[in-house]
C-alpha cells in the first residue's frame, strides 16, 4: 500500500464507527478477492495492480467520465491507493475505499472515501416502488459507478445510496455537505430524459437556492473536496 500503516488503520477505524465490524483489504492481499463474487471486473483489475495506477482506475469511472472529465481527474489526482471494504467474517462488500493524500501547512494527512457497489436494476426498481418516484437519470448513471460515495461511509457527508435518498416537500435529497445542508433534485423543475435541476436546501433558513443540473453540481463539489 502507498498509505502509512497508521493512516490506513485510522481510516479503517473511522469507517468502522459508521459501518461496524469492517476490514479494508489492501491490494497486497488480493488472494482474498475470490471470496467476494460481486466485485465488478473493473475493481478487480485495479485491486490486482502491483503498482497503483490512476489510469487503470479511470475505468471504474468510465460510465460518467464524459460527463465529469474535470471532476474525475481531480479525484484520481488525489488518490494514492485503494482497498476493498468488507464486513468482517462475511462475504458482504461495503465498497471500494479511495485513500486520498493531502498536503498542507500542518503536514500530510489522509482521508478515506467509500464508494458503494454499482447500483443494480433491482435496486432502482425497489427504490421506485417504495418511494413512488422515478429515480433521476443523472443520479442513476452516477450510481452505476458507486451507489453512494461517502466520506468514510458517513451518511452525513457525500452522495447517498439510492435507498437512503431523502424525499421531502418537492425535493429528493442526494448529497449531504457535512454541515447539515442537502443538495437535492427539485421535482418541480423537470429536464429532458427523466431528470431534474438540483437545488441547495439550507437547514437554517429552510430556503432552496442555487439551481443547477446534477453534473455541474458534482463538478463544483469535487473541485472543493478533491482540489
Amino acid at each position: 500500500m502507498n498509505v502509512p500503516e497508521d493512516a490506513f488503520k485510522e481510516i479503517e477505524s473511522i469507517q468502522g464507527i459508521f459501518l461496524q465490524k469492517i476490514q479494508i483489504i489492501p491490494r497486497s492481499q488480493v488472494e482474498f478477492l475470490h471470496s467476494f463474487p460481486l466485485i465488478p471486473a473493473a475493481w478487480i483489475a485495479c485491486l490486482k495492480q502491483k503498482e497503483y495506477s490512476s489510469t487503470m482506475m479511470r475505468q471504474i469511472w468510465a460510465q460518467v467520465d464524459g460527463y465529469l472529465p474535470n471532476a474525475v481527474s481531480l479525484l484520481l489526482r488525489r488518490v494514492v491507493d485503494i482497498g476493498l471494504t468488507v464486513a468482517l467474517n462475511t462475504s458482504k462488500v461495503h465498497g471500494l475505499t479511495y485513500f486520498l493524500k493531502h498536503e498542507s501547512d500542518k503536514g500530510t494527512s489522509y482521508q478515506g472515501w467509500l464508494g458503494g457497489l454499482p447500483v443494480s436494476d433491482g435496486d432502482v426498481a425497489t427504490f421506485e416502488k417504495d418511494s413512488n418516484l422515478m429515480l433521476p437519470q443523472s443520479y442513476r448513471r452516477f450510481c452505476s459507478v458507486h451507489n453512494g460515495l461517502l466520506w468514510n461511509g458517513n451518511r452525513g457527508m457525500g452522495y447517498l445510496p439510492i435507498h437512503e435518498l431523502i424525499a421531502w416537500k418537492s425535493v429528493l435529497g442526494f448529497y449531504s455537505d457535512g454541515a447539515g445542508n442537502l443538495q437535492g433534485f427539485d421535482l418541480t423543475q423537470p429536464l429532458d430524459d427523466d431528470d431534474y435541476l438540483t437545488v441547495d436546501w439550507d437547514h437554517e433558513t429552510d430556503e432552496l437556492t442555487g439551481c443547477m443540473d446534477f453534473w455541474e453540481f458534482v463538478e463544483r463539489r469535487f473541485a472543493v473536496e478533491f482540489k
